[in-house]
């Protein structure tokens, strides 16, 4: 119950301009782990940054789906290091999210498979199990069962990265996510980059950087996130130059489109660094 009153009330406040599009009526399935229920996810609550599902849910009510939005699954065995596999994490789940809600079911199998490949390897698979694919499998007819199945999954990752302390993994899970949520949410509408409704969907997020900010800063601090001080101070330092330009787009109206030019391509050129583990 917690859950559902600060979900809507997040919503209320950060999309009060949008209507929330009704789900659909399917199959309810248990939880995923039949003896323990997953009260909320501790970061994205905490810090007030909106789930990948959530945000596409809201908002891509009519979205496009086109194959070519997606990482490509094949560049899950050309990762790196430990960092890169965090960030595929990442962009993967914003995927499967975008799969389940647009109704790409085989697809959803697809990246439910590479979510669960990625966790492994980095030895955090407890939420994508051999046996909550398997009742991914079991759903496949049903989209709202398939939506839930992969949001538990990912919301179990996180928490046990929380728990756990694992600082090591975890910013990268939630920053990848964050920027392929956005790179999707942009692309997925089909509508020309510089349409009303694109600028409105793109400004309507500066919040959100804010909020991811904020997480890496405190996560940052923690012990365990002492190797990658570094790399988690880039994407941080990141985050500030699109705040910035966030900042300069509203009190400089005359050269707004340079600077929402400016705002689109860090979007999508710190995504696209992230494929290949570049911060």
């Amino acid at each position: 119950m917690k859950r559902v009153f600060f979900f809507i009330a997040f919503l209320t406040v950060l999309f009060s301009c949008k209507q929330t599009p009704k789900p659909q009526h399917t199959q309810i399935i248990v939880n995923i782990d039949d003896s323990t229920g997953i009260s909320e996810n501790k970061v994205y609550v905490k810090y007030k940054i909106p789930l990948p599902m959530d945000l596409f849910n809201y908002f891509l009510k009519d979205g496009q789906f086109r194959y070519d939005f997606l990482v490509p699954s094949g560049i899950v065995d050309k990762c790196l290091n430990e960092k890169h596999k965090a960030l595929m994490l990442g962009l993967a789940n914003a995927d499967l999210a975008f799969c389940t809600v647009t109704g790409q079911n085989q697809l959803s199998r697809k990246y439910f498979q590479v979510s669960k490949d990625l966790a492994y390897d980095l030895g955090i698979d407890v939420g994508y199990t051999s046996k909550v694919y398997n009742r991914f499998i079991e759903n496949m007819d049903y989209p709202d069962s398939l939506q839930r199945l992969a949001n538990e999954a990912y919301w179990r990752t996180c928490n046990y990265l929380e728990d756990n302390h694992k600082y090591n993994i975890l910013p990268f899970v939630v920053a990848a996510g964050w920027y392929e949520s956005m790179y999707i949410l942009i692309k997925a509408e089909g509508k020309e980059i510089y349409s009303d409704d694109i600028v409105s969907l793109v400004l309507k997020q500066e919040e959100g950087f804010k909020h991811v900010q904020k997480f890496l800063y405190d996560a940052q601090l923690e012990t365990s996130a002492n190797y990658y001080y570094q790399d988690i101070k880039k994407i941080i330092q990141n985050i500030q130059k699109i705040l910035d330009i966030y900042r300069q787009y509203y009190s400089d109206v005359s050269h707004r489109k340079q600077l929402y030019n400016e705002l689109i391509n860090s979007i999508f050129e710190t995504r696209n660094n992230y494929l290949k583990g570049i911060l």
